[in-house]
């Protein structure tokens, strides 16, 4: 998972390493929770990792993870559970380490230690109900001295089914009474056209007729939604539904099921852009009886021009539509190829609380063999558009050859350490994403479908709820593929998938059992958080741990820059060498977006780039491939790069003699320096994206960072107003004028994040009226000024400058939810990370804006906001005037970065946020939102310049 908005390098040294915190997906309905950092000692500390829903939608049975952090910052939690009215919930888990709480709280708020096994998960049940009810959820523990201590979390309001906020109203009559009504609901977000106006014609050419479609659109941009308007006009079957706000396709089918009307009998799902043949809907009307829950087809597999991949789905494993179980595991039920009774809506709705990547298709398909029988058409019914913007695509898993196997294997044994810790990070993200996910699909099956389970199924599922727990539903979960012989396949494995998960869990319960045993509950603080020792100097003791901690601080410098450890071969291809700290996708954010799009370009443009990871992480590439999937232009690097872990400097690392090497932040232009001396050249090449010694306290970093300026390299500058910045100062390349600086260096303008068009009619009449502030009270992001920013806002608003309602809001903070008061009475709400997609819909709802950065560079967050139709507060530093900030966007208001410059630029802005064609204008940026423009033919030709001096 990505964050909210845009981070520099800075952050990459400060973030923890081994944080545990699960960030779960919240649904749009989710609102966020303050966590309570209570100052008394005998009060409890606690925060939550993701916001819990306002209302939760009940039905016949729902769920509800939660997961956060919980110490008491005197005494040892003995147990721990979550409190609904009166009724106790245990705990899944807690104690569980959490560095990340440890490094926020310790020792300012918390001396003991205890923050570090301060982690939890709980799963909350709640059975069908008659009426809305209101709940409190508290958490209460039980400390080591036996005293019990109880705090409030929130209020929740559980409603008994999904009342849509939009019904289709359907009083055209039946072609004959004897035909049963099919309710096709399809979700679209931005179809491409051609593909979608053929999906619709087919639906039309159908030879039965008596169906209508709903379409339920996920905000598509508005002039595709005009078309998609114009497309299907022509038959008044189809009635379209634009959804309030960006859902996601797992919410939109939700939705779209939710909106079928009372007189439909069936319900089929429909992807936006495949196409059906004439006879879909009569053959599959055609296999129900009495007992028959859903009945699925097969499928061809074409491509966008309609050539035939597959005349088939199943061209690698069995087909399963009989087992429970094994469907749970691995879905092949396919949504659109389905039909069901619209009696299972009431079993189906709500859809299960969304974590980590669930599918609507493998929730239905389950609930309809948990409630009776499945049936197959052993023939395709429609054509499936396998492209690149799908979903979900047409999984064919590769299956190894005997050679590999083995292959595989000695590789194991001979890195077996670093096996075992890239196991160990994957079974924690698949325990967090796939397991709960799985684990809650299994409860909220058995709260809705009891009474239709067999006692096998039931005693199964139980048996996945508890694999993390329990040794013997570890030991079936191990067996059951083995056990059920060549059947096993239709699983392709999920097995080892979730016992990876499973592993983590009962890996890391034993580890902590171990540490019970030998150091009393805790971890050594001096182990865990040598930076946070206390330093009073009247103690020896706080004296020898400062001494401590500096020799440590030392260490960890001279790992950050240690050289690269070359192997010259003359046989060795030339290769560009992009040096970068880490890769860890549950952090991605601007600076490593920047990269790997360089990466990417410069591979598209016939040169062998190979990204070099010079810190500790985990190496997992194969997940890294997977995850990239998500990110335009990023889905096929790591076919096109090569990537290879150099962290671990006693390995050497093949070079040739003309190799050249870019330097990604300044710990990596050290390394540049040392690897390009040792191959016997003079330069490399150094992207700069900010001026870094502004990133530390005055010291050892910001010295070694400066220092790298005066080292022999050509410069990429992160914008025209950075590299102006290093000109009009002197610095690096300009220091001895600017002939060198100009011949050496080139810049360009990093790619923002494409909200699409804005139109005066989408900003106006909204109320209330609301600000959006790129929130950073980190420590490491210090230059983003939060401090001044909450004065400048507090002060704005006791001045009256707020006329009318609104509401203020923050991104951008890597802690979790938050409510922070500004003034009595107003409040600001801090959202915490979401999705690049959410991230773009937040910045459409909002009206005004404030971002600052206490450096030269414009930063992107004021920019991508002033995208939005957003008025945009920031502030001037040296060349970054308030008229170059005005020629990137009109809506761009630039302030001194003074409590009074700040509070002077939000009533400039209030003022003028009712003035809707300054605001759509003003979102006509002038900023590429395209790498193709950022990194272009022009740009290329400069570091094809560069790269060819460097390696004669």
């Amino acid at each position: 998972m990505i964050e909210l908005t845009p981070k520099t390098e800075a952050d990459e040294s400060q973030r923890s390493l081994d944080s545990i915190s699960a960030e779960l997906q919240a649904t749009p309905q989710l609102k966020p929770v303050q966590p309570l950092q209570a100052t008394e000692n005998n009060r409890l500390r606690f925060g939550l990792d993701a916001r819990v829903p306002d209302t939760i939608i009940v039905g016949k049975g729902n769920a509800l993870y939660i997961v956060g952090w919980c110490y008491h910052p005197e005494n040892r939690i003995k147990n721990l559970a979550l409190v609904v009215d009166g009724q106790t919930h245990p705990m899944k888990a807690f104690g569980m380490p959490r560095q990340d709480i440890l490094d926020g709280q310790f020792p300012d708020y918390d001396r003991s230690g205890n923050s570090y096994r301060s982690g939890f998960w709980a799963m909350l049940t709640f059975p069908e109900i008659e009426r809305p009810t209101e709940v409190e959820v508290d958490v209460q523990a039980t400390l080591s001295d036996g005293k019990i201590c109880r705090e409030h979390i929130t209020e929740l309001t559980l409603q008994p089914a999904i009342e849509p906020l939009e019904r289709l109203s359907f009083s055209r009559p039946r072609n004959s009474a004897a035909e049963p009504l099919v309710a096709i609901c399809m979700t679209t977000y931005n179809p491409p056209l051609d593909l979608f106006a053929n999906q619709i014609q087919s639906i039309v050419d159908q030879t039965y007729s008596n169906w209508i479609c709903i379409i339920s659109d996920d905000n598509s941009r508005p002039d595709i939604l005009e078309k998609i308007r114009t497309i299907i006009a022509r038959d008044q079957r189809f009635h379209l539904f634009r959804a309030p706000s960006r859902l996601g396709f797992y919410h939109n089918f939700e939705r779209s099921i939710s909106l079928a009307p009372d007189q439909a009998d069936f319900i089929t799902l429909s992807d936006q852009d495949d196409h059906w043949h004439p006879d879909k809907l009569e053959v599959l009307l055609s296999k129900f009886a009495e007992d028959t829950t859903l009945v699925y087809s097969d499928m061809n597999i074409v491509d966008e021009k309609g050539m035939q991949i597959a005349n088939t789905y199943w061209t690698t494993r069995p087909n399963n539509y009989k087992n429970l179980t094994s469907l749970l595991m691995a879905n092949t039920i396919t949504g659109a190829a389905s039909m069901f009774p619209k009696r299972l809506l009431t079993y189906i709705l709500p859809f299960p609380q969304k974590i980590g990547d669930p599918y609507h298709d493998h929730w239905i398909g389950c609930t309809a063999l948990a409630l009776g029988k499945v049936k197959y058409i052993d023939r395709p019914l429609y054509d499936y558009v396998q492209h690149g913007a799908n979903a979900l695509g047409h999984y064919a898993p590769q299956r190894k050859r005997f050679w590999q196997k083995v292959k595989g294997a000695l590789r194991y044994v001979w890195r077996f350490h670093d096996w075992v810790h890239a196991y160990l990070a994957n079974g924690q993200m698949v325990y967090f994403y796939d397991l709960m996910r799985e684990q809650i699909m299994c409860r909220v099956l058995d709260l809705r479908c009891a009474r239709q389970l067999s006692k096998s199924q039931r005693k199964s599922m139980w048996r996945i709820m508890h694999v993390d727990e329990r040794l013997s539903d570890f030991l079936w979960l191990a067996t059951r593929r083995l056990r059920r012989g060549r059947a096993g396949r239709e699983t392709v494995g999920a097995e080892k998938v979730f016992l990876a998960g499973a592993f983590w869990k009962m890996s890391t319960d034993l580890r902590l059992w171990f540490r019970d045993r030998v150091f009393g509950n805790k971890k050594p603080i001096a182990a865990v958080a040598p930076t946070k020792i206390s330093r009073q100097a009247a103690d020896p003791a706080g004296e020898l741990a400062t001494t401590v901690q500096r020799f440590s601080q030392v260490q960890f410098t001279q790992k950050k820059i240690a050289p690269l450890n070359l192997e010259i071969s003359p046989d060795a291809p030339s290769r560009i060498n992009l040096l970068v700290p880490q890769v860890d996708l549950k952090y991605f954010f601007g600076g490593y977006i920047t990269k790997l799009n360089l990466a990417r370009r410069l591979a598209e443009a016939g040169l062998k780039v190979r990204i070099v990871i010079v810190d500790i992480c985990d190496y997992l590439p194969a997940v890294w491939k997977r995850q990239l999937q998500s990110y335009d232009g990023l889905e096929k690097l790591f076919d096109n790069v090569e990537t290879v872990y150099a962290y671990d400097r006693s390995k050497r690392l093949q070079v040739s003699e003309q190799d050249v090497f870019i330097a990604t932040t300044w710990w990596t232009a050290h390394i540049a320096r040392r690897a390009t001396q040792a191959i016997h050249k003079e330069k490399f090449i150094y992207l700069i994206q900010e001026y870094e010694p502004f990133t530390f306290p005055m010291g050892t970093f910001a010295s070694l960072a400066n220092q790298t300026y005066t080292f022999p390299h050509y410069a990429i500058f992160s914008t025209e107003l950075l590299r102006e910045y290093f000109r009009e100062n002197r610095i690096g390349l300009f220091a001895g004028g600017n002939g060198a600086g100009e011949d050496d260096s080139i810049s360009f303008q990093n790619c923002i994040s494409s909200v699409g068009e804005v139109r005066p009619e989408d900003l106006a009449n909204r109320s209330p009226k609301k600000l959006l502030f790129y929130a950073r009270p980190e420590d490491h992001a210090a230059r983003n000024m939060f401090e001044i920013a909450i004065l400048s806002l507090a002060e704005a608003i006791r001045s009256g400058y707020f006329t009318g309602n609104w509401e203020f809001f923050g991104i951008g903070t890597v802690g979790g939810s938050a409510k922070l008061e500004l003034t009595d009475g107003v409040h600001m709400t801090l959202l915490p990370r979401q999705n690049q997609e959410v991230y773009c819909q937040v910045l459409r709802e909002h009206d005004l804006g404030l971002s600052l950065m206490y450096t030269p560079h414009p930063s992107l967050v004021p920019i991508e906001m002033a995208s939005a139709g957003m008025l945009v507060v920031t502030n001037t530093f040296a060349n970054k005037t308030g008229d170059k900030l005005k020629a990137i966007s009109s809506n761009i208001i630039a302030a001194e970065p003074t409590i009074e410059g700040i509070a002077q630029g939000l009533k400039t802005a209030v003022s003028g946020v009712e003035d809707y064609g300054r605001r759509a204008e003003g979102s006509r940026v002038n900023w590429p939102t395209r790498w193709e423009d950022s990194f272009d033919e022009k740009f290329l030709t400069r570091i094809k310049q560069f790269i060819g001096a460097v390696s004669n």
